[in-house]
């Protein structure tokens, strides 16, 4: 299920409501003093989280040395 972003109109403040998008295009009708910020939904899943193993690792392992700035040490050694 996607996350998404709500703008209270009165105070200005972003919430974020997980829900399916038909709960969302109901939950849009009963709450008139929110709007749905425009973009694409966040989907709920973490790449980061996912933790390589073989080719892969071994793949990382080799970028994180041969490229500089890159950003793989969000990946898990």
């Amino acid at each position: 299920m996607p996350t998404y972003n709500l703008k209270n109109k009165k105070t200005g403040k972003v919430t974020q409501e997980f829900m399916s998008i038909s709960e969302m295009l109901q939950w849009e009708k009963d709450n008139p003093n929110f709007e749905v910020l425009c973009g694409s939904p966040i989907i709920g899943y973490n790449v980061y989280e996912v933790k390589p193993t073989g080719a892969l690792k071994e793949q990382i392992a080799e970028i994180r040395k041969k490229v500089p700035g890159n950003n793989l040490h969000k990946y898990p050694h």
